[in-house]
């Protein structure tokens, strides 16, 4: 069966809160380490590196936007590299947290699955405020470690926190859309064991430093829906329309946000030049 005209727009409506909860996500991190004065530019910022997650075997994504954050905010690469690798660090530790605590919720109970999920959370904001401690390590010889530890410790637990709750509501909030595609195409399979397929294999995509995990994650995804009995049409189905959202959509927003960037770029450039005499 084909998805509904609701079912789409409720799905690209989820497409868009998951896009600002991630630029508010960045926000978050980063003005604790630098100020920026456009959340526009940080928006285009952040789908122009995106798309160069395309280009190659490893996520050329990253290093492409700590330029962009030095180009265009002059953020400090030391602070460029710890906002890229802090926020990095934070979703793969949420994606793990949830893939236990959705674990725990099947086999065990919901109500133990929760207090998992948010023992965990609780755990790494702990181990966050322990790091402010480390005072006592002397880095006098590794001077880019050194700033690059002192952008860190600007994070605060507090901060640190929402960022993990931020994290794990944009993630759960990208599988609710998968399970409302899922759903439409005629699989009759629950949100909780759907989550933990879609956070596995996307875990497994990650392990196989693929661009955007293509082939790995998808191979993931049939085989284990396949386990919970979903036809393998529906699961390759999914896997098309999964990949057009959050894939294809990105990565052409991504080329716009990118072009336009550079547009502003030589509009700026040719206004600093002095005018001919």
């Amino acid at each position: 069966s084909l998805l509904t005209y609701q079912k789409w727009l409720l799905v690209l409506l989820l497409f868009l809160v998951v896009q600002f909860l991630n630029l508010w996500y960045f926000k978050l991190i980063l003005t604790r380490m630098h100020s920026i004065n456009s959340l526009a530019k940080l928006f285009q910022i952040l789908f122009a590196s995106h798309s160069f997650n395309y280009a190659g075997p490893v996520k050329l994504g990253m290093p492409v936007r700590i330029f962009l954050f030095k180009q265009i905010f002059g953020v400090p690469y030391s602070a460029g590299i710890a906002t890229v690798m802090t926020t990095t660090g934070l979703d793969v530790c949420i994606m793990i947290a949830l893939v236990i605590a959705l674990s725990t919720w099947i086999y065990l109970s919901p109500l133990v699955g929760f207090i998992v999920g948010l023992a965990i959370i609780i755990g790494l904001t702990g181990l966050a405020a322990l790091s402010h401690r480390w005072s006592f390590i002397r880095l006098e010889r590794f001077e880019w470690l050194a700033r690059f530890l002192a952008d860190i410790r600007n994070l605060s637990p507090f901060v640190t926190f929402c960022a993990m709750l931020l994290s794990a509501t944009r993630l759960l909030l990208n599988s609710v859309a998968g399970w409302i595609v899922l759903a439409g195409l005629g699989a009759s399979t629950g949100l909780a064991k759907f989550s933990l397929v879609y956070f596995s294999s996307h875990l497994a995509g990650l392990l196989s430093f693929i661009p955007m995990g293509l082939g790995v994650k998808d191979a993931s995804v049939v085989e284990l829906l396949g386990r919970m009995n979903t036809a393998p049409s529906i699961s390759v189905a999914f896997i098309a329309i999964d990949r057009l959202v959050w894939s294809v959509i990105p990565l052409l927003l991504g080329l716009l946000a990118g072009w336009q960037l550079g547009i502003s770029a030589m509009i700026e450039s040719a206004r600093e030049k002095p005018e001919a005499l």
